[in-house]
């Protein structure tokens, strides 16, 4: 075929194997760590990964290998997490976290841990008398301990105790009027 149809019908396309990544065992590493180390002439190494189609990072990776004893065995070790083997005593703390976590929260929502719907224990009376209880409280305590720190602890919003402060008769937005200058 000549050049001018080769490009008529197109290219020709080659596919290569995909190369699959080499696997040493551990006698073959443990055979080509001691012969390196009997190499004794200039050149030699190199000439033995040049033989077995070696790189040098190979030789370097296997005999640090070798100092840590991964080679002395004669499988090597399983790759992936390590099981860990659950102690009862384990669970039971575990259970235990997740029991004070769902009291916790169920106390800052003000609920009772059985889930009962919200509402002010140990106060009698509606809810309105016991807003103002928990107002009277926060205004009374509040300058001693400071006002955000007794509104947290009464589970009080400060917005709510400053909105109840402010007189009943106060225009609710800051925006000042300017009088108008008559021409």
């Amino acid at each position: 075929m000549s050049a001018p149809e080769r490009t008529l019908k197109g290219p020709e396309i080659e596919v290569a194997a995909k190369a699959a990544r080499r696997r040493f065992t551990v006698d073959y590493k443990r055979t080509i760590v001691r012969e390196a180390d009997a190499c004794k002439t200039s050149g030699a190494v190199g000439a033995l990964l040049r033989r077995e189609g070696l790189y040098s990072s190979h030789l370097t990776t296997w005999r640090a290998a070798r100092e840590r004893g991964e080679l002395a065995r004669p499988t090597p070790k399983k790759r992936g997490p390590v099981a860990r083997v659950v102690d009862a005593r384990d669970k039971r703390i575990a259970e235990l976290e997740r029991e004070t976590t769902r009291m916790a929260h169920a106390c800052r929502t003000r609920r009772s841990p059985d889930r009962s719907p919200k509402k002010p224990r140990g106060v009698t009376g509606d809810a309105a008398g016991f807003r103002a209880l928990l107002m009277r409280t926060v205004t009374e305590v509040g300058p001693r301990l400071g006002i955000a720190p007794t509104c947290a602890a009464l589970g009080v919003p400060r917005a709510s105790y400053y909105r109840r402060r402010q007189p009943q008769g106060a225009p609710a937005s800051r925006l000042r009027l300017l009088p108008v200058a008559q021409p």
